[in-house]
């Protein structure tokens, strides 16, 4: 009997180490937006400009303002009146599966210099945080703070004290008007770090022309 007790307790420790592995709860995790991205970095953005991309973004592991990203072959990118294909106003569901002190989301946006023009401080996106328990909080993008129009005048480059820049770059479109391209960071302290956070919403706010995109997430 006891040579059987020991026999199944092996075979349950070898069930155990061949079972996939514990969701990650420490270290840098990418959060995987291949299965709700609906945009390539290497087609045209917005609809109204030929070589309007982000083809130029480096793919893979990178580090972008000191954290480290895996950026994919497409992001998430949400809609706008002034896109001329349409986009979705929210994207839900985006999966993370662990607990995070923080989150990291390189992001931008499209039309933060159209008619009217996108005044600082102005909400134009959440991701919404989605625990375990049932429980939500909320990220708010300020435009201004946050992040800016992904194209930058190379005349006028300053982005402003609140907002950091984690990228820049060209694409043709750009280039031919003098300007340059942006990838923003914001880093979001999680206020309930014991909580593990099973997905993350992405959604337009606010009444603005703004075209929000996210390019990566990490959480740590």
């Amino acid at each position: 009997m006891i040579r059987l007790l020991g026999t199944a307790a092996a075979a349950c420790v070898a069930a155990a180490c061949l079972a996939a592995p514990a969701p990650k709860t420490d270290g840098p995790t990418y959060i995987d937006l291949r299965a709700k991205a609906n945009q390539k970095l290497a087609d045209d953005i917005g609809g109204r400009l030929p070589n309007n991309t982000l083809a130029a973004v480096p793919t893979g592991e990178q580090t972008f303002a000191g954290v480290k990203f895996r950026v994919g072959e497409k992001f998430v990118h949400l809609g706008s009146p002034l896109l001329t294909k349409e986009k979705p106003e929210k994207v839900e569901g985006i999966p993370v599966g662990r607990k995070a002190a923080r989150l990291h989301f390189l992001h931008s946006t499209l039309f933060g210099k159209a008619d009217p023009v996108i005044e600082d401080g102005a909400v134009i996106a959440e991701y919404r945080v989605n625990y375990d328990d049932g429980t939500a909080a909320t990220v708010r993008v300020k435009y201004g703070e946050d992040l800016r129009d992904w194209w930058y005048a190379k005349a006028a480059p300053a982005a402003g004290e609140k907002v950091k820049v984690a990228w820049e770059g060209e694409n043709e479109a750009a280039k031919a008007r003098d300007n340059g391209i942006r990838l923003y960071l914001t880093t979001w302290k999680n206020p309930n770090p014991g909580k593990k956070v099973t997905t993350i919403d992405f959604a337009r706010a606010g009444d603005t022309p703004a075209s929000p995109f996210c390019v990566a997430i990490t959480a740590d």
